[in-house]
């Protein structure tokens, strides 16, 4: 809770007796690897915060996961058109390893905003954090070839390599397994 109470300090001031509003209402769960958040199909009832591990968004396309984003620790993750409209969601969410997710149902965010106008501040920067998030998966897919995709998703996130499964490394850059493996060469020689 202390990790998820210090990222709304970062945004905005909190009292002790927001702090206990937020304890009150926000539910630290852990999630194994594999587990499914939110499923295609299902409305998205909360938003969460990413407390430790890793959340693989993914779409699926013909019988098959197209990986879309990884949310670190640190961000939040969310069906986010799901939530807001309350209508089936399209996006999946996946722990990929043992994860920590602060929970938000859609009854705590009501509570809160209700409280204080500190948590429409929250709000707008958990919105703003989702449309960057979302800009830069549009974008990546736009203007990046898949090798490009690969050499920012290691610089940015190198943890991820040793943490997720390659195949769905190479479903997120747009390519399959055994052509991850040849960009994985042309990317070691050129750093060598």
């Amino acid at each position: 809770m202390e990790t998820f109470l210090n990222k709304l300090r970062s945004i905005v001031e909190l009292n002790k007796e927001d702090e206990a509003v937020l304890r009150s209402c926000i539910e630290i769960r852990t999630y194994e690897k594999g587990t499914m958040i939110q499923e295609a199909g299902q409305v998205a009832t909360a938003f969460f915060y990413n407390v430790s591990g890793f959340v693989r968004l993914f779409y699926w396309k013909n019988g098959e996961e197209i990986t879309a984003y990884f949310y670190p620790k640190g961000l939040f993750v969310s069906a986010y058109e799901s939530f807001v409209k309350q209508e089936p969601s399209r996006i999946n969410l996946q722990a990929v390893e043992a994860t920590q997710l602060a929970v938000i149902s859609a009854e705590a965010a009501m509570k809160l905003l209700r409280y204080s106008s500190k948590f429409e501040v929250i709000s707008r920067v958990v919105m703003e954090d989702e449309l960057i998030a979302h800009q830069n998966m549009i974008e990546g897919l736009l203007t990046l070839s898949p090798e490009e995709r690969y050499e920012q998703l290691i610089e940015s996130q190198p943890s991820l390599f040793q943490r997720v499964a390659q195949h769905h490394i190479a479903s997120y850059i747009g390519v399959k397994p055994e052509s991850l493996s040849r960009i994985k060469k042309r990317y070691l020689s050129r750093k060598s």
